[in-house]
């Protein structure tokens, strides 16, 4: 069994690889800290971190991570791979030291699935950022209200609708017909409780707390509305060993 303090190097708080923008959103900064958790490949071999909803790395993992999303943006990554987060057949258990969901769940259609499957691919490590979404009609799932939200939002930006968004903001990118598979816009709002209940699946699923927070990102200039996020952070519990030496 392998000790994790010693596998996960202290770099944790050295600022200096994060770029800027990320050390100033707390959401960016923490799947920072989990990315720089991991071994980093040597040159030609396969990253150890897996980047789930990946979209265009705006965080900027670079080839340092293996990016995973419902849209083909292979054009942009080197280590990448198309699919559904619900079902990531093509990876096999445990086949990534750190596993970062950030800012997916909020999208997803199956999000106790997408937990699941991020949970089996993950070795050592989990991280999860969730926004708290607000313009929903409450606690739950809303896909048709969340697509016209989205088409609105869009629109008032001088885009047609949420596809012509995408399409003129990531030329780059292949998308995935948004209404046959939704995964574009927030179709979720999530509550304290239903955050609580997934930190609970995790654990049943073989991992033990080591984060669990929301925290304030910004003020929505529009209406002053305050975002928050909810951090998540796991480890395998297998592979923790006790301090003082006993497994």
């Amino acid at each position: 069994m392998r000790d994790l303090s010693q596998y996960f190097r202290p770099r944790i708080d050295v600022y200096e690889p994060i770029p800027l923008l990320s050390r100033v959103s707390p959401r960016m900064r923490f799947q920072w800290v989990y990315f720089l958790m991991a071994q980093f490949p040597k040159e030609g071999e396969r990253p150890n971190i897996l980047n789930v909803g990946c979209s265009s790395d705006p965080l900027g993992f670079g080839e340092n991570a293996f990016h995973f999303d419902m849209d083909d943006w292979s054009a942009r990554h080197k280590w990448f791979a198309q699919g559904d987060a619900a079902d990531m057949h093509m990876f096999e258990d445990e086949s990534f030291d750190v596993v970062i969901c950030g800012d997916l769940l909020e999208h997803a259609m199956e999000p106790q699935k997408v937990i699941a499957e991020c949970a089996r691919v993950a070795k050592y490590a989990l991280a999860f950022t969730i926004f708290e979404e607000w313009k929903l009609p409450g606690p739950g799932q809303y896909v048709q209200h969340g697509q016209a939200l989205g088409d609105k939002e869009s629109r008032d930006l001088g885009y047609k609708n949420r596809e012509d968004y995408q399409l003129k903001v990531y030329p780059e990118r292949v998308g995935v017909d948004d209404d046959e598979f939704p995964h574009l816009i927030h179709v979720n709002q999530f509550s304290d409780q239903d955050i609580f209940d997934m930190v609970l699946y995790l654990q049943t699923l073989g991992f033990a707390l080591l984060e669990y927070s929301k925290v304030f990102e910004a003020v929505r200039e529009e209406d002053d509305h305050a975002f928050f996020n909810w951090l998540i952070g796991m480890l395998r519990l297998k592979y923790i060993v006790d301090p003082g030496g006993a497994e």
